[in-house]
């Protein structure tokens, strides 16, 4: 059986495949999270989901009053 080499279109292809993964990966991990970067109000919420965001805000609101 002859071994077929690899020509630069199957390394090209390997490449982007490995790029969309890693986007893919990204993409689900920062669904349910805010992105770097963020801030309502003033107040940092890279990285936190809805639910630490809206503790944080009735914390903030019961402190005020």
């Amino acid at each position: 059986m002859e071994h077929k080499k690899f020509t630069w279109k199957h390394y090209t292809l390997i490449a982007v495949g490995i790029v969309f993964v890693i986007y893919c990966c990204i993409a689900v991990y920062f669904s349910k999270k805010f992105t770097y970067g963020t801030k309502i109000n003033g107040v940092d919420v890279s990285n936190k989901t809805v639910d630490e965001v809206t503790d944080i805000f009735k914390k903030r609101r019961t402190a005020i009053r």
